[in-house]
């Protein structure tokens, strides 16, 4: 059941579920403007935030057994993977920093102890 969203029933909502074309169809709408709004996106894809708007005019909804196709198009955009950061090259810069500072620390206690003499 599809309800009229208008003064009266503001939020009148529905969910409907494309197949697996991404298309939807839907039947015994009545004339007016409904707005279709996406609440999940397909794996991979981001929501589209903006929605589509469509409007069936009393002339297309005048006879009982009328089809009507009414085009409305929502785009998701892609998501990318991000490039991997890190791995082994920091472990090895870190490892190799400890030790540079480790053995400049012991020089520095050895020359003190040695000045002191």
């Amino acid at each position: 059941m599809y309800e009229l969203a208008d003064d009266e029933t503001p939020d009148a909502t529905d969910t409907i579920v494309t197949g697996k074309d991404g298309k939807v169809k839907t039947a015994g709408l009545d004339e007016g403007t409904y707005f279709f709004d996406e609440i999940k996106a397909p794996d991979g894809y981001s929501i589209n935030e903006k929605g589509v708007t469509v409007t069936i005019t009393e002339d297309e909804a005048n006879s009982a057994s009328a089809n009507i196709s009414k085009t409305g198009k929502l785009t998701d955009t892609r998501l990318s993977a991000l490039p991997s950061t890190g791995g082994i090259g920091t472990t090895i810069f870190t490892a190799g920093g400890c030790l540079i500072m480790i053995g400049a620390a012991v020089l520095f206690f050895v020359s003190r102890k040695k000045s002191s003499k």
